[in-house]
């Protein structure tokens, strides 16, 4: 009895730490990891958001090169979502983004813009991660 409830509770344990309430649907899990990721990319934060990347991401690109994509360029001040659209392993989701992009030599105005885009969502060992398009 003893180790079937250890077991059990370390099963639970594991789904929370990867991030994947037990009750939670596709569309409340990514929708909640989307909302976290750009919380962190507003924050600037890229080191932390970097960590909801897809595994195979993370082979190519380290983690200072992603920070460094963002890192004096561009300013993340608000993101808004649209609810996800799932099918069994993967989720798209349009965030509207406001940001303003930094003046990059030799030019020196900086402009703040919305956009929209929709990102993929991927379920892959247990959690969803963000697929980023390059």
């Amino acid at each position: 009895m003893w180790k079937k409830l250890s077991i059990t509770g370390l099963a639970v344990a594991a789904t929370a730490c990867a991030g994947l309430a037990v009750d939670d649907s596709p569309e409340q899990a990514v929708a909640r990891k989307a909302r976290e990721y750009w919380k962190l990319m507003v924050a600037q934060d890229y080191q932390g958001a970097y960590r909801y990347l897809t595994p195979g991401f993370r082979e190519i690109v380290d983690a200072e090169a992603y920070a460094k994509r963002y890192r004096g360029k561009v300013e993340f001040h608000s993101a808004e979502f649209d609810a996800p659209d799932c099918q069994p392993e993967t989720c798209e989701i349009n965030v509207h983004l406001d940001y303003t992009i930094k003046p990059v030599p030799p030019y020196s105005v900086e402009f703040r813009r919305p956009d929209q885009r929709t990102e993929k969502w991927i379920f892959l060992d247990g959690q969803w991660w963000l697929a980023p398009k390059k």
